[in-house]
């Protein structure tokens, strides 16, 4: 994949504070998998207390939008940490999946892993250096913002993305959308006829639409975000492209806002 590095930084000047630094070495996994488990969520961090706290962050800053906001951005089944090795066709390079559909992910284990599952990587990441990771991947044109939630948080805006198009398209009929992002020439076509717009928000959003959601809504989400005490500000699901309430004449609206509005609702065709 052809890597850039652009200009037009959207930097946030502030990763990990010292308190927060505290509260992830002194956390208590296991308590962190209860807290999951109470709102049903099925977690295995496997003692990893970066992902867990991080993963618990990201989970706190949904919630208060669901309650502050009265919105629904629907929750993850399960969020693991596993050895990409031992799982079926991954990137195993990548940091994290998200699974979209029912699968069995696991090389060695006669399991259907859920939809809506997070899976972060055990091998090959350092995850005690998240907030130098996340300034890595945003030279690179890889994530959105330099925030040190980025990489987490971009899993979780994969299931808000699916648990939407659940919603609006029923699981058959999301089945085939999610099927036809692997038929020839798909990707090309889409990068060739919507690469450079989607790139404004960065490189890897213009990969495909999947993750041009994923990008966009992490990149808003952190925006607003209180960087300190970790609360939304403002709530970007009240807005276009990711809210139908909004009312804006066309001319308001930028070719790749309206472009996300079909993405986030599950129309891909190129």
């Amino acid at each position: 994949m052809e890597i850039r590095v652009y200009n037009n930084k959207f930097s946030f000047q502030s990763g990990l504070t010292k308190q927060m630094k505290a509260e992830i070495r002194h956390c208590n996994v296991k308590d962190i998998e209860n807290y999951f488990a109470a709102a049903n969520i099925n977690t295995d961090f496997k003692n990893n207390r970066v992902v867990a706290w991080s993963s618990l962050k990201c989970f706190q800053i949904l919630r208060y939008i669901n309650n502050r906001f009265h919105y629904n951005t629907g929750m993850p089944n399960g969020i693991l940490v596993e050895d990409y090795e031992k799982l079926n066709g991954v990137d195993r390079s990548a940091m994290g999946l998200t699974n979209f559909v029912p699968s069995y992910l696991f090389k060695a284990k006669d399991i259907i892993v859920p939809e809506k599952t997070i899976v972060f990587n055990s091998n090959n990441i350092k995850w005690e250096n998240l907030d130098s990771i996340a300034d890595e991947c945003y030279e690179k044109g890889i994530s959105a913002t330099d925030f040190f939630l980025e990489n987490i948080l971009h899993e979780f805006m994969h299931v808000l993305h699916e648990n939407n198009m659940i919603n609006r398209l029923g699981c058959e009929k999301l089945l085939k959308v999610l099927q036809s992002l692997h038929k020839e020439g798909f990707l090309d076509g889409f990068i060739s006829k919507h690469g450079k717009k989607l790139s404004k928000i960065c490189h890897y959003a213009g990969s495909n639409p999947l993750e041009a959601v994923a990008c966009d809504l992490s990149k808003r989400n952190l925006k607003v975000l209180d960087k300190e005490r970790l609360i939304p500000q403002k709530n970007i699901f009240g807005e276009y492209p990711y809210s139908e309430k909004t009312v804006l004449s066309h001319r308001e609206l930028s070719q790749r806002d309206m472009l996300l509005r079909k993405l986030w609702n599950g129309k891909f065709s190129p």
